[in-house]
C-alpha cells in the first residue's frame, strides 16, 4: 500500500497538462527496430508516460497511444505495441521524466 501510495503521489506531481497513464512497452515490442539493443532493453523495462490525447508544444508533436519519449509509429511503418500499466506503478523512463520537467513551474 505505501509503494501505490508513493507511486500515485510521484506521477501527480508530473504537471503535464494533458491526459496520461502510466504506460510500458508489451511483449515481443522489446526488439525496437531501428534501436542499438541496449537502448531497446531499456525501453522495454521502463514505466513510461503514455499519452491519452495529442498535443503540439513547439517542436515536440505527439499524438494519443504515443509514449512522451518515443512515437508509436517507427520510420519504417511498424508501431510498438504499447499497453497501459497499473496507475500505481511509478513512471521510470528518464526520458519521459526529463521531458514533463518542460511543464513545470517551479
Amino acid at each position: 500500500e505505501d509503494l501505490r501510495v508513493r507511486a500515485q503521489a510521484s506521477n501527480d506531481s508530473l504537471a503535464i497538462p494533458f491526459r496520461w497513464v502510466p504506460g510500458a512497452i508489451d511483449g515481443e515490442s522489446s526488439l525496437l527496430h531501428g534501436t542499438q539493443s541496449d537502448e531497446g532493453q531499456r525501453l522495454a523495462n521502463d514505466v513510461h508516460i503514455l499519452l491519452k490525447q495529442g498535443f503540439r508544444d513547439g517542436r515536440l508533436v505527439r499524438s494519443a497511444g504515443d509514449f512522451l519519449c518515443i512515437r508509436s509509429r517507427r520510420m519504417d511503418g511498424t508501431n510498438l505495441k504499447v499497453r497501459k500499466a497499473e496507475m500505481y506503478v511509478e513512471v521510470s523512463c528518464k526520458e519521459c521524466l526529463t521531458l514533463a520537467k518542460r511543464w513545470r513551474s517551479d
